[in-house]
């Protein structure tokens, strides 16, 4: 069948990259904005599934306590790294490969309990991590999506 479904968790620096093959993690690393459109290109992708911070209601989650010159470069940062996100879609749209904004998970998985829930166990950081898990997401809605399907089907 070979299905591939790439997750993206995008950042300014680096965003977290994840590859997923037939629903197994095949890649996990974090990449430079321009390598991860030469990474689309290359692996011919069914689907890209991207973090999309934005389409939650409240992005600032800062300290009230911090001084008007952190919050707002904490704010540069938010901004900078949807930027980033909304790029990566266009990117997408520009060259007709199918892709999905997904929102962010509000609870983040550490490395013990991603092992237990993937079964991937090589080292991973937290972009990484958010990226598999938005593959992750989309891959089970899509599932759910053809199960029901094939269920209308039958009866």
């Amino acid at each position: 069948m070979n299905t591939r479904l790439i997750g993206i968790d995008p950042d300014v620096k680096e965003s977290g990259f994840a590859m997923l093959v037939d629903g197994r993690i095949e890649k996990l690393e974090t990449l430079k904005l321009h390598v991860i459109f030469r990474a689309i290109e290359l692996n011919s992708p069914c689907h890209v599934c991207i973090s999309a911070g934005w389409l939650n209601s409240i992005v600032n989650f800062q300290n009230k306590q911090a001084n008007t010159r952190v919050r707002e470069r904490i704010s540069e940062r938010i901004g900078a790294n949807h930027e980033i996100g909304k790029q990566i879609a266009s990117f997408c749209s520009y060259n007709n490969v199918p892709y999905t904004l997904v929102r962010p998970r509000k609870k983040k998985l550490n490395h013990k309990q991603f092992t237990a829930l993937t079964g991937y166990t090589e080292r991973t950081n937290q972009e990484e991590r958010d990226a598999a898990m938005t593959a992750i997401a989309v891959l089970y809605s899509i599932d759910k999506t053809k199960q029901k399907n094939d269920t209308e089907e039958n009866t």
